[in-house]
């Protein structure tokens, strides 16, 4: 009689068992169904609502605290081929913003903290319009900024602190302005980063004396580079103007002369 009931409750548990394990299994598959809908409703309806770009390009505009707030969520903006001649604090306050592009304008003016709320900015470019001294105020707060392109405007000087805070640069075009020298301290902490930071320095106005030692030095090959000359927009190297005895030989190619008269 006792193995009959143990038999019993044995077929009564296997039985709720198994019926528990295709409930749970029910409920699963459903759950997955309710996802994938879910899924499918963000993607087709909603995540399109969702402002990825921001565009005013060859407008023609003059005042970018004219144009229309940049919308939540934006995380590129374009604003080239305008006549915007300053680049104003409190308008790039959008911190999902990476990617901002302020090419062919005539700007000639960054106010201080212009960039600093897009916290996760990343790529900057200001190429083609008319700085002509970068100061230490522009690039505050850029934590994150990889790439910067200030290719072709009026440089002639770099305050001591401009790119104190860009510590993961990896990429800096200077390519046509008008640089005579550069502070090693300009750099500071770039020049203490583990990965070598691409510049693109040629068509400047280069005196290579020894006050560009240190420039040279930091684009040698070896343990001690953290400078690697690139030349992905012109195709052209930096090359020296002055002294006459020196024009036109390649900033790379004087390390040999390192120490010796004329650098």
């Amino acid at each position: 009689m006792n193995i009959l009931k143990q038999d019993f409750f044995l077929r009564v548990y296997f039985a709720l068992s198994y019926h528990f394990i295709k409930f749970i299994s029910f409920i699963h598959i459903k759950i997955t169904m309710y996802l994938e809908c879910v899924a499918v409703i963000f993607t087709v309806f909603i995540s399109p609502i969702r402002a990825t770009s921001f565009n005013f390009v060859s407008g023609g505009h003059t005042d970018i605290l004219s144009l229309e707030p940049i919308p939540v969520g934006t995380d590129k903006v374009h604003l080239n081929h305008n006549a915007f001649t300053v680049v104003p604090s409190g308008y790039f306050t959008e911190p999902t913003i990476y990617w901002i592009e302020l090419q062919s304008n005539q700007i000639s003016e960054i106010q201080p903290n212009a960039f600093s709320a897009a916290l996760g900015l990343r790529d900057l470019f200001l190429r083609m319009n008319r700085l002509s001294c970068i100061k230490n105020d522009y690039f505050f707060g850029l934590f994150q900024l990889e790439v910067l392109e200030l290719f072709s405007n009026d440089i002639s000087s770099v305050e001591i602190g401009a790119f104190r805070d860009l510590r993961v640069l990896v990429q800096l075009d200077l390519n046509d302005n008008h640089l005579k020298s550069l502070d090693l301290a300009v750099f500071d902490p770039i020049n203490h980063s583990t990965i070598p930071v691409g510049m693109e320095l040629s068509g400047n106005e280069w005196v290579c004396d020894s006050n560009l030692a240190w420039l040279v030095a930091a684009m040698q090959d070896g343990i001690g580079q953290w400078i690697v000359e690139r030349t992905y927009w012109t195709g052209r190297r930096a090359v020296c103007t002055e002294p006459p005895d020196l024009a036109s030989l390649e900033l790379a190619s004087l390390h040999q002369l390192l120490g010796t008269e004329g650098m």
